[in-house]
Parts: structure tokens; sequence; C-alpha cells
């Protein structure tokens, strides 16, 4: 009977400080929260879960923008975008975002300073694409690497974070 009780109170208040951490999140952001219980890591213990699937429940379906990176202090150059994170995964140890650009636009400083939307498959089949392509992938790369950063997630290799990117417009 000593036992079941002891593991009743343990459950309890397990189930308290996981109320209490949502309650922070809801309260004060899921980045704050995350810094005032010493990292991501902490919390994704607490509430019985890894780093990703803490990360899709409270990140992925985010619509963010070029404007949430330049808040981050990121340079965006002539890119200016909606995307929102689809995925997060750990992949031999290394965390992986995976994001869709929603809607969005670049205008090109070199050369003609033209502005294309980066839905229009012209863009694709242009000399240059493979650049436009890159320098989108830096933009998440970076950003990924600033979000887990914001989070107190301390990589011991201190790997780069894989990111996959794709283009699906809203319908």
């Amino acid at each position: 009977m000593k036992n079941l009780r002891e593991s009743i109170r343990k459950v309890l208040k397990e189930n308290k400080v996981k109320d209490r951490l949502e309650k922070l999140m809801d309260n004060v952001g899921f980045n704050k929260a995350c810094k005032s219980v010493g990292g991501v890591r902490t919390i994704a213990k607490v509430m019985g879960m890894n780093v990703a699937e803490l990360l899709n429940t409270y990140f992925v379906g985010e619509e963010l923008s070029t404007d949430d990176m330049k808040d981050t202090g990121m340079g965006v150059g002539g890119y200016d975008f909606k995307f929102t994170p689809t995925d997060v995964s750990e992949k031999d140890g290394r965390i992986v975002f995976n994001y869709a650009i929603t809607e969005g636009k670049v205008s090109l400083i070199a050369g003609t300073g033209e502005t294309f939307d980066l839905m229009d498959e012209r863009l694709r089949r242009k000399d240059y694409w493979w650049e436009v392509e890159y320098e989108i992938l830096d933009l998440f790369i970076l950003y990924s690497i600033w979000l887990l950063e914001d989070l107190n997630y301390e990589d011991k290799d201190e790997e780069t974070p894989g990111v996959e990117f794709d283009f699906k417009p809203k319908i």
C-alpha cells in the first residue's frame, strides 16, 4: 500500500511540473520558457519527449517570415518570403529542420535588379537558380542555428543542424 501511495504522489508531482511548464510556455512563449529552465532539453525531458518531438509540438506549423529572421539580427539580402516549419527530426544525433516557403519574392541585387516571385517556375529555369536555392538554404541554416542557440540547445559536437526546404504555395 505504501509503494502505491508513493507512486501516485510521484505521478501527481510530475503532472504538476508539466502543467507549470505548459503555463510558463503559454505566458512567456516557448523560447523564453526554454531559457528560464535551462534549455529545450530540460523541457523535453520533463514533458517526456525528445527535442524533435517537442519542437514538432511547439514550433512546427507556425507561419514565419524573413522579418522574423531579421529580428534575430540576420541579413536576408533581397529575399522577402513567408515560410512554415513542417517537421523537425533527429538523424544520427543531429537535429534536422524541414521548411516550406509558402509565398515570397527575391530582388536580385547583382545583374538586372529584377524581382522574381519565388513560386514562379520560370525562376527555376534561370541559369542562376542554383545560387538562389543555396542562398535560401543558407538563410534557413542560419535561422536554425539561431533557434537552437536561443533555446539553449547544447550540442556536444556543435554540428550544424540539417535543413531541407521546398516551395509549397498556399492554396
